[in-house]
C-alpha cells in the first residue's frame, strides 16, 4: 500500500505544478484519476481517520467535476465539428470554461489541499505494514461486487439516466477495489483481472454515455447563453452539436448491453 500511496502523491503534486504553471486539461484528469485511486486504497481501511481522508478528498474532486465537465465538452465539438463551425463554438465555450477553470486552480491551492495531501503523506511515510488493509480485501470485494450486481439487475430492468449512472458508479467502485486487491497480491489472480478488463470496458462506455448526458446539460446552458440568443449561427452550431449527442447517448449503451449480456451468459 505504501508504495502506491508513495506514487499517487508523487503523480498528484506532480499534476498540481504543471497546472498551476498552465492550466491542461489532461493534467486535471490524470489529477483526479490519481485522487479516484488514493480512494479505493483508503477505502480498505476500517479506521475513522482513513474514511474522512475518503470523503474530504471525494469533496476536493468534486469542485473540479465543472471543469472536466466543459473540457470534455470541448474536446467532443473538437472531434465531430468542421473547422469552421468550430471557430463559431470555441470561443463560446472557451467563455464558459474560463471560471470552472479558475475554481479547479483555487482548489490546489486552498489549506484543504495542503492538508489532505499532509496526511496523505502521513501514509506514506507511515512505518505500518499494512497488515488492517490486506484483512479487509476480501469483504470490501464483496461489497463492492455485491453492489455492482445489484446496480446492473436495477439498469437492465428499468434503464433510466439515475440507474446507468448508479451502475457508472458502482463499476468504478468495484474496478479500484479489486486493483487494489489484485496489488496486495491476495485474491485468484486471473479471475480478478479478467473483472477488472471488464470494469474498464464498462466503465469506457459508460463514461462515454455520461458525458454524452452532461454534454447536452451544457448545451442548453450555451442554447440559453446571451452569446447564442444574439447570434443566430452561435445557436445554429450548438443545435447541429445538441443533435449529435442525442443520438450518442443512446448509441453508448449498445455496448454496455453488450458486455453485459455476454456476462449472463
Amino acid at each position: 500500500m505504501h508504495s502506491n500511496i508513495t506514487d499517487y502523491v508523487a503523480e498528484l503534486k506532480h499534476r498540481r505544478r504543471a497546472l498551476l504553471k498552465s492550466y491542461d486539461d489532461e493534467n486535471l484528469h490524470q489529477l483526479r484519476v490519481n485522487i479516484r485511486r488514493l480512494r479505493g486504497l483508503l477505502k480498505q481501511r476500517p479506521d475513522k481517520a482513513s474514511r474522512k481522508l475518503r470523503r474530504e478528498l471525494g469533496k476536493l474532486v468534486k469542485r473540479t467535476n465543472r471543469a472536466r465537465d466543459w473540457d470534455t465538452l470541448a474536446g467532443y465539438a473538437a472531434r465531430v465539428l468542421t473547422p469552421g463551425q468550430l471557430t463559431v463554438l470555441r470561443p463560446v465555450i472557451a467563455a464558459q470554461q474560463a471560471e470552472p477553470h479558475r475554481k479547479a486552480l483555487r482548489m490546489l491551492q486552498t489549506r484543504r489541499w495542503s492538508s489532505a495531501l499532509k496526511q496523505l503523506k502521513k501514509y506514506r511515510d507511515s512505518g505500518e505494514p499494512g497488515a488492517v488493509v490486506l484483512r479487509s480485501h476480501t469483504g470490501e470485494s464483496a461489497k463492492a461486487l455485491k453492489r455492482e450486481k445489484q446496480a446492473r439487475r436495477q439498469a437492465l430492468a428499468r434503464g433510466d439516466d439515475d440507474d446507468w449512472h448508479a451502475l457508472r458508479i458502482a463499476i468504478k467502485d468495484l474496478r479500484y477495489t479489486l486493483e487494489s486487491r489484485a496489488l496486495s497480491g491476495k485474491g485468484p489472480k486471473a479471475e480478478v483481472q479478467a473483472t477488472i478488463h471488464q470494469c474498464k470496458q464498462l466503465q469506457d462506455a459508460l463514461g462515454d454515455w455520461h458525458d454524452a448526458v452532461v454534454h447536452q446539460s451544457l448545451l442548453k446552458e450555451l442554447a440559453a447563453s446571451a452569446q447564442a440568443l444574439e447570434d443566430p449561427e452561435v445557436m445554429a452550431v450548438v443545435e447541429l452539436l445538441a443533435g449529435t449527442l442525442s443520438a450518442r447517448s443512446r448509441d453508448c449503451l449498445k455496448p454496455v448491453r453488450e458486455i453485459l449480456d455476454r456476462a449472463a451468459e
